[in-house]
């Protein structure tokens, strides 16, 4: 990074895993500016965590079966049969073990409740949410619904572009945050599902120059990273136009297995430090299309 970017921390975070996105492809969403930012650290495995529930996540991560995540399930069952009630295991391997049961899809012929849950896991998702202090999960709809239907939001809230990038800026984002790159091992990066804690999240501020908008040479010797940061600019402009007056962008990126996200949460500038301080509007920008490597699209 150049001296113009700061780092900031970010919470660890967990979200639901569906289909995959479209290679090249921006979701962008206007955040309420009303909205206060609060964010709740992910469950996930610290250094003193049982190998155990280590173990299940790695299986978890690298799960390329229905069989597979049965196999999961058995283990966090197993763990959960000999863990102290109230210790870190008990709630990590019960808050494991509902956010699995609770992404199982429901074929037509199965007997389900009125949430759509299976009968037979009904009972286990209420306990274990109960137990552990939990009042709501979110809908089913969220973390299990069709793909054959489209759905279109009302453009003023969020949108979606394919194709959003020139070839050659998003193989340069793929160089950049490619599985095997170096910024991963640079900046320590880890989300948890190897087993070794997860790294606080970071991300980088870069100013805008508007003054320079129209000067064709100042648009010729941006960097890489500003190319891309504008080119998104313009494209969401089309929905937000109050993006082309913003003075800064934030950004930062993830290199996750398919089993792992982000949880629900309101963007704020510094994680809401000193005050919330909304985005005029939040994007994501998917760089695979690879069915292996690629997790949920983004809930808004």
């Amino acid at each position: 990074s150049d001296k113009s970017t700061r780092p900031q921390k970010r919470s660890s975070s967990l979200q639901n895993d569906t289909e995959p996105h479209k290679q090249n492809q921006i979701t962008s969403a206007n955040d309420n500016k009303t909205d206060s930012s609060r964010c709740e650290s992910q469950q996930q495995p610290t250094s003193n965590s049982p190998s155990a529930l280590i173990k299940a996540r790695v299986k978890r991560a690298t799960a390329s079966s229905l069989k597979d995540l049965e196999d999961v399930q058995q283990m966090l069952k197993d763990i959960l049969s000999s863990a102290e009630e109230g210790s870190e295991e008990w709630t990590d391997a019960g808050n494991f073990l509902a956010t699995l049961l609770l992404q199982i899809k429901v074929d037509s012929s199965s007997s389900c409740d009125e949430s759509g849950t299976k009968t037979n896991n009904r009972h286990t998702v209420s306990q274990l949410l109960d137990e552990r202090g939990f009042s709501y999960h979110l809908s089913r709809k969220a973390l299990t619904h069709s793909h054959d239907t489209v759905r279109n939001p009302p453009h003023i809230y969020a949108n979606a572009w394919d194709n959003a990038l020139p070839s050659d800026l998003l193989q340069k984002l793929g160089e950049a945050f490619g599985p095997n790159s170096s910024f991963w091992t640079s900046h320590n990066y880890s989300d948890g599902s190897s087993g070794k804690p997860p790294s606080p999240y970071f991300s980088y501020v870069v100013p805008l120059q508007n003054e320079h908008e129209n000067d064709d040479t100042a648009k010729a010797n941006q960097s890489v990273l500003m190319q891309i940061i504008r080119k998104i600019q313009q494209q969401i402009s089309i929905n937000f136009p109050d993006v082309l007056n913003c003075t800064a962008a934030e950004w930062w990126s993830h290199c996750r297995p398919h089993c792992s996200g982000h949880q629900l949460h309101f963007d704020s500038d510094d994680e809401g430090r000193g005050g919330v301080r909304n985005p005029v509007a939040s994007t994501v920008t998917y760089l695979s299309c690879d069915d292996t490597s690629v997790g949920g699209e983004t809930l808004v």
